[in-house]
């Protein structure tokens, strides 16, 4: 299976809920399943924020970027 697949935490979910009968556990079944779905959502965003940061430009010229000055010395 694929986690580019719509509705792919859903479908985790209900394949290790009633599939591998998560349901027989009781609420920790359903708990460590739910556990399992959240998972596999935050694998996606993670994945969309990683190929939206490399599709994004490099800044064009030095002065966009600006050097850390260190800390401030006082006199």
């Amino acid at each position: 299976m694929d986690g580019r697949l719509p509705g792919w935490p859903l479908i985790r979910f209900c394949f290790a809920y009633f599939v591998n009968l998560g349901f027989t556990e009781g609420m920790p079944g359903f708990i460590y399943c739910a556990n399992i779905a959240w998972y596999e959502f935050l694998i996606q965003v993670k994945t969309r924020e990683i190929k939206k940061r490399l599709n994004q430009p490099l800044p064009a010229t030095s002065k966009e970027v600006q050097p850390d000055p260190g800390p401030v010395k006082y006199a």
